[in-house]
């Protein structure tokens, strides 16, 4: 009798382990990917009304690469400091494109260890650039710098810096 008792409880059990085991499976293959929600096309543009409207050479990439591993995607856009409370605090995504080890280094490090955090070899590498209608102006002469929201000039931190207290 109780042998049968002990039997009858595992058995209770394997529906609820099998179901587990097939949730791990399902989840392992089925990520998460948080994006900004800006436009920086031709790279990517998450700026859509729906916060899963993204579209551009980023999400071709990392859909390719989800396709050749047997991946599902589901890509949610976010506002850049929201989604990085996503990522990093709250862990509602299960990675973050793009990201780079030197961006917000010390939020990161104040909710997990940084060293947990795994980076892709680059998937793009850009050129830092300035505009100017002035076709003759040296960075020496610039008096100030526009940059697009979110983004930090970090080619020109050094000299901006010097200007910033240069004008003060």
């Amino acid at each position: 009798m109780n042998q049968l008792k002990k039997i009858a409880t595992q058995l209770i059990y394997l529906p609820f382990a099998l179901l587990l085991l097939i949730n791990n499976a399902k989840s392992a293959t089925h990520y998460v990917v948080g994006l900004e929600n800006i436009e920086y096309l031709p790279y990517y543009d998450g700026s859509g009304a729906d916060n899963r409207d993204y579209y551009g050479f980023s999400q071709k990439l990392l859909t390719l690469f989800a396709q050749q591993h047997d991946f599902k995607f589901e890509f949610y856009t976010l506002p850049i400091n929201r989604l990085y409370k996503e990522f990093v605090e709250h862990r509602h995504v299960d990675f973050k494109y793009p990201d780079n080890p030197s961006w917000k280094q010390s939020y990161k490090a104040s909710f997990i260890d940084v060293n947990k955090i795994i980076y892709s070899q680059p998937t793009v590498v850009t050129k830092t650039g300035i505009a100017s209608l002035n076709k003759n102006i040296t960075i020496g002469e610039c008096i100030s710098f526009a940059t697009v929201r979110g983004f930090t000039p970090q080619s020109f931190k050094p000299e901006f810096f010097k200007l910033v207290v240069a004008s003060s």
